[in-house]
């Protein structure tokens, strides 16, 4: 495995100027459908109410996402993290050579990498390019 070369988060965002009960007992909390933000919400949070979305422009109110997204929907981040993301890549063993090229590639490319999640997130959000 390489070094971790970018951490993303798993936390609640709310729309600009809305708070966040504690707990979250009974409160409606967006996830995306079958996603790890979802199983975290059962596991960490059971009495919150999951309300599933296939797109991400579908959300409408808190939300349970990675904080790339919760950047791209415009809405405010909250100290309310269910899971710190540290990734990685798996490469084959014996190949010590290849996993420093690597992990120096990528350490180098660090923001790089977290701007591109920040871009896929954004292209969510865009209507579909016609024929």
């Amino acid at each position: 495995m390489t070094r971790p070369y970018v951490d993303t988060e798993v936390e609640i965002g709310v729309p600009p100027g809305t708070e966040v009960p504690d707990p979250l007992g009974g409160e409606r909390i967006w996830v995306k459908r079958n996603s790890e933000a979802a199983a975290l919400l059962k596991q960490e949070e059971e009495d919150a109410v999951p309300v599933a979305y296939d797109e991400l422009s579908q959300v409408d109110g808190p939300a349970l996402l990675h904080t790339y997204e919760i950047d791209a929907i415009g809405y405010d981040r909250t100290d309310y993290i269910l899971h710190d993301d540290e990734h990685a890549i798996a490469t084959p063993m014996g190949e010590n050579a290849f996993l420093v090229e690597l992990e120096n590639f990528l350490l180098d490319r660090g923001e790089e990498a977290e701007d591109l999640l920040h871009v896929e997130a954004e292209s969510q959000l865009a209507p579909p390019e016609g024929p």
